[in-house]
């Protein structure tokens, strides 16, 4: 695709319960070859199992204990999507989701160039690095916080960064 014709276009509604298996909104407004990409954290260390269609990046979670799991899968959009769409995560700790909208990537295969997990334990949000080889790339990088999420610490590294929203 055109790199001017990458964009973020909007997110779902954030989820947030402590019950299993979240229904997560899907962003309003799906076109064809359009990416979803969801973003999912609970506070425990179980697995997160994503619907058919949907490709967990890299099949990995990250956790820290039994503080807090995030996990992140894509999927290519058919076009006229609506609704929500289920994670299965058990147990009844605090479990929070959100889909995000993207157009204008690659519309055969994997949607991304790269892709890296990272875990921390501070109060500094830095992103692991990833290094891209096409201009105009879109740079997206989903983070949770355990502790609380009135408190998000410090952030470096974010010159010439947009925030497109917070779970």
């Amino acid at each position: 695709a055109d790199s001017s014709e990458t964009s973020y276009r909007g997110s779902g509604a954030v989820t947030g319960q402590t019950g299993a298996n979240p229904l997560c909104a899907l962003p309003a407004g799906t076109q064809p070859n359009d990416i979803g990409l969801w973003h999912t954290l609970s506070k425990d260390n179980n697995v997160h199992s994503y619907p058919a269609g949907w490709t967990k990046l890299a099949s990995q979670q990250a956790n820290q204990t039994t503080a807090l799991t995030q996990s992140s899968a894509w999927k290519r959009f058919a076009g006229g999507e609506s609704g929500s769409e289920q994670v299965t995560i058990s147990g009844t700790n605090l479990k929070q989701c959100k889909i995000h909208l993207f157009r204008g990537l690659r519309t055969s295969g994997n949607p991304y160039e790269a892709f890296t997990l990272a875990q921390a334990e501070d109060s500094t949000m830095n992103p692991a690095a990833v290094s891209i080889n096409n201009v105009g790339a879109l740079i997206v990088a989903l983070m949770a916080v355990g502790d609380d999420n009135s408190v998000w610490g410090t952030w470096s590294g974010t010159s010439g960064v947009d925030f497109i929203g917070t779970q």
